[in-house]
């Protein structure tokens, strides 16, 4: 019969393996580079906000809905960090018909889709 582990062996292992100094260690260890990517995504996230404010400014909207818009654009932002071509344009459809179905225009959405992130609208 296998040598099972108890409940209390794993415990005892989670304990040791994240004591406070060993957390503190690692994250002293990769906290620069942790900092580093955060920057440089956050940068990009904010290149994103503005072209699409950019884009905005051609449609006549009001005050009110642009910050739909840009809920839009930032989780478009972080579709594009995780898929790519055809996933990619059918997670766009998702959030198209999200974002529609909460009062936002489904061609001003696709504009963005298209005009910033290079996704192209499907063909029906």
């Amino acid at each position: 019969m296998p040598n099972r582990k108890t409940g209390a062996d794993r415990a005892w292992k989670w304990d040791v393996k994240y004591t406070a100094e060993h957390v503190a260690d690692l994250i002293g260890r990769t906290k620069p580079k942790m900092q580093e990517h955060v920057n440089v995504a956050f940068n990009e996230l904010v290149d994103f906000e503005l072209a699409t404010k950019a884009l905005l400014n051609h449609h006549p909207l009001s005050v009110t809905e642009i910050p739909g818009y840009l809920c839009f654009t930032r989780e478009m932002w972080k579709a594009k960090n995780k898929y790519a071509g055809k996933v990619l344009c059918r997670e766009t459809g998702v959030k198209v018909a999200k974002w529609q179905a909460r009062g936002l225009d489904d061609d001003i959405m696709w504009d963005i889709a298209f005009n910033i992130y290079n996704v192209e609208r499907p063909v029906a």
